[in-house]
């Protein structure tokens, strides 16, 4: 295109002035962005680190001065990350509250395979369910796998069933792509750090979690 990216930001900051006006009183605009830190960094390998940073300024400055807009804005790359290879700084990012979003706890894990089992005509009840929210640490994306690999049925899964599948789904590097594809960004973002990055990795991988941070704060 032959618009720059400057003029197209300023073509956003008049597109939210233009549905503001559209808005009802009292009525709010939620925009939701998915992989935004990927996206920055896009912009900062096609277009420069300057043009990026232009971004999250224009990003910052629109959800600071039109409060009838709020933003979700989520990925699986931190800002902290991508701030430091376009030059930036936190200021570029610390007006957004950051949501701690990890397993669901047991009860809400449980319910949600209770559900999905029962969506498969599968009963809900036994040890299938709690099985199945131990197994996978109460990651949804997880769960959701496990049940689909269990199928259709009319009887009820076993904790056999379960272990079953979770092995077959972690050791399929096709089915588990959407997971395993995530260790292939340590290298870019913790540099010299990757090594200590892989070590904390493979020691929580066997322990628990919770404990391993707790003593690591300690």
């Amino acid at each position: 295109s032959s618009v720059s990216q400057l003029n197209k930001l300023d073509v956003l900051t008049r597109i939210f002035d233009s549905l503001r006006e559209k808005l009802p009183d009292r009525e709010m605009l939620v925009i939701a962005c998915d992989e935004v830190p990927m996206a920055i960094e896009a912009i900062m390998n096609a277009r420069g680190e300057t043009e990026a940073r232009s971004v999250m300024h224009t990003m910052r400055r629109l959800r600071l001065q039109r409060s009838h807009v709020r933003w979700l804005i989520t990925g699986s790359v931190g800002f902290h990350h991508i701030v430091r290879l376009i030059g930036g700084t936190e200021g570029d990012f610390n007006d957004l509250a950051t949501i701690d979003l990890g397993p669901l706890d047991t009860g809400d894990a449980t319910f949600l395979a209770e559900c999905l089992l029962l969506h498969t005509g599968r009963s809900g009840d036994g040890e299938a369910a709690g099985a199945i929210a131990d197994r996978c640490g109460g990651i949804p994306f997880l769960i959701h796998n496990v049940v689909h690999r269990l199928g259709r049925g009319t009887t009820a899964a076993t904790r056999s069933d379960v272990d079953r599948v979770f092995d077959e789904f972690v050791r399929d590097r096709d089915a588990s792509s959407a997971l395993t594809h995530l260790v292939t960004r340590i290298g870019p973002y913790y540099g010299d750090d990757e090594k200590l990055a892989m070590q904390v990795l493979d020691h929580l991988a066997v322990t628990d979690a919770a404990a391993t941070v707790r003593s690591i704060h300690s």
